[in-house]
């Protein structure tokens, strides 16, 4: 082995916020997203070399669809994989794509692939509906991204090259102190897109024009200047706004389910408690609210909040996070050196 071979690679990523949509389908492109990189739930992983395919599941989450999805796309099965942490699936914190692009990101690296974010994106086959998810990724803060182009019999297929991939056209930091309290109702049933969300997305429709209209202008006029000055209050009326328009527009126009009792009753709560911009999650159970500057007094609210809830019958799980303003955060062990880095600071 050289001094300056690779011995381990260590990412750690964390979950996304997906706001929802600001174009449904204008002038052949759909599903341009909004949304944020949150710096909790973590994803961790660690790759080392091998002559054998190995994972190690240190936690009590099946991956190994995903993990399996990785090595298949990379063509790489020599390899030691552990799982250090991951998160709750299929609630609406995109932990299926942090997962597939840090261990596809993970065992590039290890392996000399050469391979940038978005091309093990596309390897490992995520970005078909977001790129909200592969920026987050690459980029963390506040971002927007391209949306999709459709096919000419009007659906979105699996992206053919990188480019397919939507890019990141707007990304700012947002103030660490803009803290999201965040809610998922595990025992909650039919509610947001869940299982349902490819058969809705791969057939994308136009919704009235002044709804559309309406959403580029919350996106122009509120969210996109309060980011600008750091104006919180605007910030989280322009987002609340925002997250309205999209929950409706999907009940209305594509009639599917997004609101259900259960995250309505924890809205209300967060609501009741102060918390501002309060919303869910299109694609699961999973309710989140904002407030500024007091992380003590944020945790206190949540721990109020999820005992009420207990006391209802509610299963849930909660976090506490500050936004994120970097991407994932890399560690390359090489013989007799190591060097950790994020991919931008």
């Amino acid at each position: 082995m050289s001094e300056r071979e690779v011995e381990s690679v260590t990412v750690a990523s964390s979950a996304r916020l997906h706001f929802g949509f600001y174009n449904f389908l204008s002038d052949n492109v759909a599903w341009g997203g909004a949304g944020i990189a949150i710096d909790n739930p973590k994803v961790i992983v660690r790759v080392y070399k091998s002559y054998e395919f190995k994972v190690e599941n240190k936690t009590n989450i099946d991956v190994s669809d995903v993990v399996n999805k990785v090595v298949e796309g990379l063509g790489i099965r020599d390899v030691i994989i552990e799982i250090v942490d991951v998160y709750t699936r299929h609630v609406g914190l995109g932990l299926t794509t942090q997962l597939a692009l840090s261990l596809g990101y993970a065992i590039s690296l290890l392996y000399d692939l050469g391979l940038d974010v978005r091309q093990v994106a596309y390897r490992v086959g995520r970005g078909r509906f977001s790129g909200i998810g592969v920026a987050s990724f690459e980029l963390g803060g506040f971002i927007i991204d391209s949306g999709r182009v459709v096919s000419q019999n009007g659906f979105v297929p699996p992206p053919s090259t990188v480019d397919d991939i939507p890019y990141a056209i707007y990304r700012q930091r947002v103030p660490r102190g803009w803290i999201f309290n965040i809610f998922i109702v595990k025992n909650a049933k039919n509610c947001g897109l869940g299982e349902y969300s490819e058969k809705v997305l791969e057939d994308p429709r136009q919704i009235p024009k002044d709804v559309q209209i309406e959403l580029y202008k919350t996106v122009l006029h509120y969210i996109l200047p309060a980011i600008a000055k750091k104006d919180f209050n605007v910030f989280a009326a322009g987002l609340q706004k925002f997250q309205k328009l999209v929950v409706d527009a999907f009940e209305k126009f594509f009639d599917v389910s997004i609101n259900c009792e259960e995250t309505d009753h924890v809205i209300n709560l967060l609501s009741k408690y102060g918390l501002k911009s309060v919303g869910k999650s299109v694609w699961g159970p999973m309710v989140y609210g904002l407030y500024e500057y007091s992380y003590r007094k944020c945790v206190k609210i949540s721990n109020i909040v999820a005992e009420e809830l207990k006391e209802r019958g509610y299963s849930i799980e909660k976090y506490v996070t500050h936004p994120k303003i970097t991407g994932a955060s890399i560690t390359v062990v090489r013989s007799r050196k190591t060097k950790t880095w994020k991919i931008i600071a």
